[in-house]
């Protein structure tokens, strides 16, 4: 029946950026996924930061905020050298394997959270965040850290590889190909 209810209401899901007055939907959409590693309050403080960056982007279904993802722009080069110079909380050198051979432009893309509503999980709504930026011009990549804890690094395996590993993270890339449609 929740198709079927879908169906009947549905009307085409927009993708655009996150405005200041979004910011509140957005925590909850967020709380929604993390809530159970973090409180509200501390995602608003890690997050709203990031937020009004004019490249984070919501998902938005029958006039309704339901997802969102969260990005900057960041070359994985850096992330790779904090790594090797024992800069990060849970990546250090000593504990983390990295898989990633060759060095990637800067033209990096951090995917830094990803989260839909629970009742519109299972329509590809996620895929279609995570793949909105894969043909524009100004990035040659998206890459971001995955929580062990959220069990979900099957789903991110699907479109990413997986370069770097510590015990509590992964981190995983996805190169984009120039000749992927872009869907704005």
């Amino acid at each position: 029946m929740k198709n079927l209810k879908v169906f009947e209401d549905y009307s085409a899901p927009e993708v655009s950026v996150i405005e200041s007055e979004d910011v509140p939907k957005i925590v909850d959409i967020l709380h929604s996924s993390f809530g159970h590693i973090d409180s509200k309050e501390t995602i608003a403080s890690k997050l709203l930061p990031r937020m009004l960056n004019g490249i984070s982007i919501k998902l938005t279904v029958n006039g309704e905020i339901v997802g969102c993802h969260i990005l900057a722009t960041k070359s994985v080069n850096a992330f790779i050298s904090d790594i090797k110079s024992n800069n990060l909380k849970d990546f250090k050198s000593g504990n983390t394997q990295l898989y990633l051979k060759e060095e990637m432009s800067d033209r990096g893309l951090q995917g830094i959270a990803l989260s839909i509503m629970p009742e519109w999980r299972s329509y590809g709504y996620g895929n279609l965040l995570k793949n909105w930026y894969s043909g524009d011009p100004r990035f040659d990549y998206i890459w971001g850290v995955q929580d062990k804890n959220l069990g979900n690094i099957e789903d991110w395996k699907k479109t990413r590889e997986i370069f770097a590993e510590c015990p509590t993270h992964f981190a995983t890339i996805r190169k984009f190909v120039k000749s992927e449609p872009i869907y704005k």
